[in-house]
């Protein structure tokens, strides 16, 4: 599973004050621009196997 967020990367909750905005706490995630690359590339793929068949 990939997943996407605005920045990428992973961050510990130690203290709620210094969290960095759009990155998450949980599972790293890919940052925006990755994850537009990412679906854009799948886009391609996609349309590659329709036209092939």
């Amino acid at each position: 599973m990939l997943e996407g967020f605005i920045e990428g990367g992973r961050q510990d909750v130690v203290n709620i004050d210094d969290l960095e905005y759009g990155k998450s706490i949980t599972d790293p995630c890919m940052d925006w621009d990755q994850t537009a690359a990412t679906l854009r590339h799948l886009a391609q793929a996609v349309e590659r196997r329709r036209a092939a068949g």
